[in-house]
């Protein structure tokens, strides 16, 4: 082995802490891109595999009953490629343990019983000619402990049926099982039975009332929903959509597209914070051996040689971070993919190594480790030998701004050693001061989101859903049948929604959103603003999202061009009253009674508010699970609930995961940031030592510094961070978020605890170090 080659390991084994905290900080910018970025992609993946595999289909529409001639003619509409009509019946199911029963629907089979875009996952499909034989969701079983051969009894067009439960499946379309606006394994249930079977139970022979469409690849999907639509709305169609709008698939859409936010941005921020951690705090560590690479060039090394020496250093750093960051990243992405088995019922769900994001993340972060440490290199090398092995100059020192306060006065003879140290390196402190910031600023960036949630769930749906039940209608009925509701056993007060489907149109574009029909002056249900005012709903108009304004192109003052989609195409203009700065999706409001007279029908419902009294719930829910126009109950407090639970779990993965990589970075920069320092001044401190200072005084010097940086640190880290948070968020899509950035003092106390943790924990290991300083080496190193 060649001395030089001795003295890599040397160096290695001697700076062996710095070397494994800079490794651990490559590595966990190249963990946090493997892992959340990967974990995103197989997600979508998942999806997509699943969607090619079942042939999901791209338009749906429901309708009220056609003969099954129909279904050859929208079979020959040009731009489809295959027709699926089938009848579809709401039923209730009542569980053992249940306050409510479980709401969903029983879907036909194909007449030959085959299980046509569904997953098999127990049992076996239903015998054409057995009329009492279903499979049912897997969600569903799985939570109520449903098996082949079991029994279930179901409500189902007005009638209690007794099902024989012959296997469980998946459908693309129930990825998501959804009730009441939140995934509800449990109150979700999907059966699926032949044809005839089902047509027997529900007296619909020989004619469908649901249809699925696939198009072939050069279909426009809007001329195609034209033509469905022309021909179904003799039949009673409630309009064809797309895949966009199918329930499932949105909530599916929507979890991605959170998802991709917080999976590939934060990343990227990730890793250009890592490397500029990397380049910084490896170049001071090259720049430390000043002397040593100016010997090597003394001994007859040529400067290529030295740059493999050097090369080497950062080599092992790179492989020993790259490595540890590749497993660490591959470990979290496949425990995060397994978190998101439970949310997502996809057949396949599993974390795959991407090769391009290990390529990516590998590049940057030894890109700039790399380049820090040649570019220190580099300096020393343009020195001439003789030169590069003496001491460097002392930096001429100037007053500086702590000077100018007269702290130096103050502070003591070690004081001034302090400010005149920082005084003189205005540089080194400023680099050291941004790298302790930055790891701030991904402590903040990893809870924020956290606190939006928060913010979320207790301001926006606490002050605005103010109603204990939420019960949902199967079809609009009168504003009279209110009296009924506010009449229910445990009721203490009714309140009447209208929810109207729409496509709202203007010099922009459109959108199809619920145009809600409210009365002024109730009081469960409010609309806030940005700040959390209440806005009441205008008599004379519209009042929208100010988002949809924008989209559409509209003012106030100006009239929207609004289309029935529920069936009724009526077409009408409304002007626009006021406009809302809201903080979910788009949304339109409009008084109830004027919204009747639009629609030139009676005030009705869809929905009714409900405010109860809680002794009487049981009596309640199991009162209104007897009305058969009740389709859906919801309780507000159980749908937060649901909610927090929805998000919550994966969120508390992805924060803590992300704040678990920041702790790692901030550890890293400031224990570099304290040794480097203690190399460069131990010829000092050893000086102050012999002049008769004790070593916790001298300790005082080193520490004091490293204090004041955490110090100045801290404050700018915070504003970064809640800088990061905000670009971050800036790239959300406004039409589903429009959220503020708000960071709470938890988490801005939380990342500053953490820093000072590492600071502490920093101080203590350098005392440590002092404390072993030997005094002759220490004054020696540069005579």
């Amino acid at each position: 082995m060649r001395a030089i080659d001795r003295k890599l390991l040397r160096d290695l084994g001697r700076m062996r802490g710095q070397v494994i905290t800079i490794a651990l900080v490559l590595a966990a910018g190249v963990a946090a891109t493997i892992s959340l970025t990967g974990t995103y992609r197989a997600l979508g993946a998942a999806r997509d595999d699943y969607y090619a595999a079942q042939g999901f289909p791209d338009l749906f529409v429901h309708l009220e009953r056609a003969p099954d001639v129909v279904g050859d003619r929208l079979a020959a509409i040009p731009g489809v490629a295959a027709v699926t009509p089938r009848l579809v019946e709401p039923l209730a199911a009542w569980m053992p343990g249940q306050a409510r029963p479980a709401t969903g629907t029983a879907v036909s089979l194909p007449d030959d019983g085959s299980l046509r875009g569904l997953v098999l996952r127990q049992g076996r499909g239903p015998e054409p000619g057995r009329a009492d034989e279903v499979v049912v969701l897997e969600s569903f079983a799985a939570v109520h402990q449903l098996a082949p051969g079991d029994r279930l009894e179901v409500v189902m067009a007005g009638r209690r049926h007794r099902l024989r439960v012959v296997g469980t499946v998946m459908s693309p379309e129930h990825v998501f099982p959804v009730a009441g606006g939140v995934i509800n394994p449990a109150g979700v249930v999907v059966v699926w039975m032949p044809r005839r079977a089902l047509a027997a139970r529900t007296g619909r022979v020989a004619a469908f009332d649901d249809v699925t469409f696939v198009l072939t690849e050069d279909a426009k999907p809007d001329v195609v929903i034209a033509a469905i639509d022309r021909e179904l709305t003799p039949w009673g169609g409630l309009g064809a959509y797309g895949r966009d709008q199918q329930l499932s698939h949105r909530f599916v859409s929507q979890e991605l597209e959170q998802l991709e936010v917080l999976a590939t941005r934060v990343p990227v921020v990730f890793l250009l914070v890592a490397a500029f951690l990397l380049n910084v705090v490896l170049g001071r560590l090259i720049q430390l051996q000043r002397e040593q690479l100016a010997v090597l060039r003394a001994l007859g090394y040529r400067r290529a040689a030295i740059a493999r020496h050097v090369g080497g250093f950062a080599a092992v750093i790179v492989l020993a971070g790259g490595a540890l960051g590749v497993g660490a990243g591959a470990a979290l992405g496949s425990a995060m993919t397994q978190l998101y088995v439970r949310f997502f019922h996809f057949p396949e769900l599993a974390f795959h190594l991407e090769p391009d994001l290990i390529a990516i993340a590998l590049v940057v972060c030894a890109g700039a480790t790399v380049a820090g440490a040649f570019v220190a290199m580099r300096r020393v090398l343009r020195l001439a030998p003789a030169e590069a092995m003496r001491a460097p100059a002392p930096a001429r020192y100037r007053p500086g701004l702590l000077s100018w306060l007269h702290l130096t006065r103050v502070a003591g003879p070690l004081g001034r050693v302090i400010v005149r140290e920082i005084e003189r390196k205005p540089l080194a402190l400023l680099l050291s001061v941004v790298g302790v910031g930055f790891a701030v600023a991904i402590v903040v960036l990893g809870r924020f989101s956290r606190d939006s949630l928060d913010l979320l769930l207790d301001d926006v749906m606490a002050r605005s859903m103010r109603e204990d039940v939420a019960v949902v209608l199967a079809r609009p009925a009168p504003v009279t049948d209110l009296g009924w509701f506010a009449h229910a056993p445990g009721v203490l007060a009714a309140e009447p929604v209208r929810s109207v489907p729409v496509r709202m149109t203007g010099p922009r574009g459109h959108r199809d959103l619920v145009l809600t029909g409210q009365r002024p002056g109730d009081r469960l249900r409010r609309i806030l603003d940005g700040r959390g005012r209440p806005v009441p709903v205008p008599r004379d108009g519209l009042l929208i999202s100010e988002v949809l304004a924008r989209r559409l192109g509209v003012a106030v003052g100006d009239r929207l061009a609004i289309e029935r989609r529920d069936g009724d195409r009526r077409r009408l203009t409304l002007p626009v009253a006021a406009t809302v700065d809201d903080r979910l999706g788009l949304s339109a409001y409009l008084d109830l009674d004027a919204l009747a007279a639009a629609l030139h029908e009676t005030p009705q419902l869809s929905q009714v508010l409900l405010a109860i009294d809680a002794r009487e719930r049981d009596h309640l829910l199991a009162t209104l699970a007897q009305v058969p126009a009740v389709v859906e109950v919801i309780e507000v407090a159980s749908f937060r609930d649901a909610f927090a639970a929805q998000s919550g779990d994966s969120m508390t993965f992805f924060t803590w995961l992300v704040v678990g990589l920041g702790v790692v970075i901030a550890v890293g920069v400031v224990y570099n940031n304290a040794r480097v320092a203690l190399s460069e001044r131990a010829r000092d401190l050893a000086t102050l030592r012999v002049l008769g200072y004790r070593r916790g005084e001298v300790a005082v010097v080193l520490i004091g510094q490293l204090a004041f940086q955490v110090a100045l640190a801290v404050p700018l880290g915070l504003v970064a961070g809640w800088a990061l948070a905000s670009a971050l968020m800036a790239t959300a899509d406004p039409e589903q978020y429009r959220f503020p950035v708000v960071i709470s003092a938890q988490t801005y106390g939380f990342a500053t605890l953490v820093v000072g943790g590492a600071a502490l924990a920093t101080a203590a290991l350098v005392r440590r170090r002092l404390d072993r300083l030997d005094l002759i080496d220490a004054m020696k190193a540069r005579d």
